[in-house]
């Protein structure tokens, strides 16, 4: 890493030179939380050129400032920076709180709406985690107000940064300490817009960022190159913090899980991270992580990266992921490739109210995975509370096949689009709606294990049953029952519906075999050429309305493309509609 360079700079505005501690000449305020750092008269306007003028910048700054910071590799802010606690000011609203905002000395070049790229970091103003540290580079303090009350860092908002690190290190930022035991602790309104999670190139980093708090918003933004060997590596971590969250309009790699709610139990009693909305970001693993290895010196020098899943939902309720693109993923780890996954995890014993509930999953595209969702009523390793009430509507599954990678393991489940489980010892009612969806998958439309769940409502897609090669691998099937209704009567319990469905090329007609009301037709007609098989697009600007193939009009189930590419075009553009 370059030291930062000092250069003065005087601009009109207040110029923060080398902090002055309090035992010195007496002039100025008290640090806001950096003890005994004495701060300027002016506290709202600040300009540092130094990474120590940072910290004191930040232990200074008043709710309603600004802290500009020079953009460009020329200039590195090198630290651990910590954000402090300050006292609540409202704006003229009087109920808006002030936010101290960190930003790049020339973020006009950033355009507002638009995710930055790796191609715009000389725009950015550069924070890097010291050679050889292994915290943070940015965390949050948790302050002692006196005996009994604690309040965390609040109310900041970062605005085209690039958070950086040329070695491996388990958090890049971090958002609370793990220690909390009230909400009231928790970081709040903290947001990053514009801004760049750069992990190690060749070393990997665990968690790009760890976003415990209330109020925390993520939009416009760049996660690269959060990988690791032995751990689950994540750009987004979510376990501590009951939201509400807004991840919007991101780029996001992570070789575990690329983001991922739950996986930790929460310090605070009850806790559930709610209200979330995941909307118009791009998931991505990118290919040559199938052979990539790691730089790092020892145990996990020469080894792959960790691979599981694009998205996994542990213990998360009120969650709307909408409008995201969710590309490449495959076995090289302890799983079966499942894209998403839907599974309440009482993780470390500690979460028995741990649960998966009110989620909705549309207007999405997956695409490139060694298999599709995975839904589990409960935890299976132990006690926990249930999933229940989701919504899997409107969304493309493209290429969910064990040869999506060529190379990699294919297992007993690879190929397989939705599977259900329920390990409870009784029938669980999950409430789950799959409709309106157009995949290509190359096993079961549906698996179901070890006890019948409830609530099951399959209605209106367009799916490719496939031609069982043993026994009971293609269509609706479950553990040692056969496709169709010997595993619906078996699996599903009412109230279940299993109507209004295309599954096409089943090698028969199956109409006997299945509720009324389904058709299992050869092939199907989409209204651009799409591949029967793999679902990939002879072409560009593909439709895959479902229609009939003498008259080409609309048959009404499967995707909805119109309204799907409408959402989707902002994942995969980087251009979000502007804010009203």
């Amino acid at each position: 890493m370059k030291r930062s360079v000092a250069m003065v700079m005087v601009l009109g505005v207040l110029f923060l030179a080398s902090p002055v501690h309090a035992q010195g000449n007496g002039r100025g305020k008290p640090g806001g939380g950096g003890g005994g750092t004495t701060c300027p008269q002016n506290r709202l306007a600040f300009l540092p050129v130094t990474a120590t003028e940072l910290q004191t910048a930040i232990d200074c700054a008043d709710p309603g400032a600004t802290i500009t910071l020079r953009a460009g590799s020329t200039q590195i802010y090198e630290g651990n920076f910590v954000l402090r606690h300050k006292p609540e000011v409202s704006e003229a609203d009087g109920t808006t709180p002030k936010r101290i905002t960190i930003q790049s000395s020339v973020v006009s070049n950033l355009a507002g709406n638009v995710r930055v790229t790796p191609a715009k970091q000389d725009s950015m103003a550069w924070l890097a985690v010291p050679a050889g540290s292994s915290s943070p580079v940015l965390a949050t303090e948790l302050k002692s107000l006196d005996r009994k009350t604690r309040r965390a860092a609040s109310h900041y908002r970062f605005v085209g940064i690039k958070f950086t690190t040329d070695h491996w290190v388990a958090h890049l930022v971090r958002l609370g300490t793990g220690t909390e035991q009230l909400v009231d602790e928790l970081p709040t309104g903290i947001a990053f817009d514009r801004s760049y999670f750069a992990g190690s190139e060749g070393e990997g980093s665990k968690q790009g960022l760890v976003a415990n708090g209330r109020d925390i918003a993520v939009t416009n933004s760049y996660f690269k190159d959060f990988k690791d060997t032995a751990n689950d590596a994540l750009a987004i971590a979510i376990w501590n913090g009951p939201g509400p969250y807004m991840i919007q309009n991101n780029y996001l790699e992570g070789s575990g899980e690329n983001m991922m709610s739950g996986g930790g139990d929460p310090t605070i009693p009850d806790l559930v991270p709610s209200d979330m909305i995941v909307r118009w970001n791009h998931f991505f693993k990118p290919p040559h992580w199938t052979f990539e290895t790691s730089t790092q010196a020892g145990t996990p020098f020469g080894k792959k990266w960790r691979i599981k899943n694009l998205f996994e939902l542990k213990n998360a309720r009120r969650v709307t992921v909408r409008g995201n693109v969710f590309e490449n993923n495959w076995i090289q780890a302890d799983q079966h490739g499942f894209a998403i996954q839907l599974t309440p995890r009482n993780q470390g014993g500690g979460c028995r109210w741990c649960t998966v509930e009110d989620v909705t999953f549309e207007d999405n595209i997956v695409r490139n995975s060694t298999a599709g969702i995975n839904v589990m009523a409960t935890d299976d390793t132990r006690p926990s509370g249930p999933l229940q009430r989701v919504a899997i509507r409107n969304n493309l599954l493209v290429n969910i096949t064990g040869n999506a990678f060529p190379g990699t393991p294919i297992l007993d489940r690879s190929g397989r689009l939705v599977q259900i489980l329920n390990p409870s010892t009784t029938v669980r009612r999950i409430d789950l709606t799959v409709d309106r969806n157009t995949a290509f998958s190359s096993r079961e439309v549906s698996f179901s294990g070890w006890n019948p769940t409830s609530g099951v409502a399959f209605t209106n897609n367009v799916i490719r049953h496939n031609r069982c090669t043993a026994g009971n691998d293609c269509g609706m099937s479950g553990n040692n029952t056969s496709p169709g209704m010997p595993s619906i009567t078996a699996w599903f319990t009412s109230p279940v519906v299993v109507s209004g469905n295309i599954l096409f090329d089943a090698g028969r007609d199956r109409s006997a075999e299945y509720p009324a009301g389904n058709q299992f037709p050869d092939t199907v007609s989409f209204a651009s050429s799409i591949d029967q098989v793999t679902g990939v697009p002879s072409g560009p600007n593909p439709d895959y309305t479902a229609v009939d193939s003498t008259t080409g009009a609309p048959l009404g189930v499967g995707v909805d493309w119109p309204m799907l590419e409408a959402q989707t075009d902002v994942a995969t553009s980087g251009v979000a509609p502007a804010e009203p």
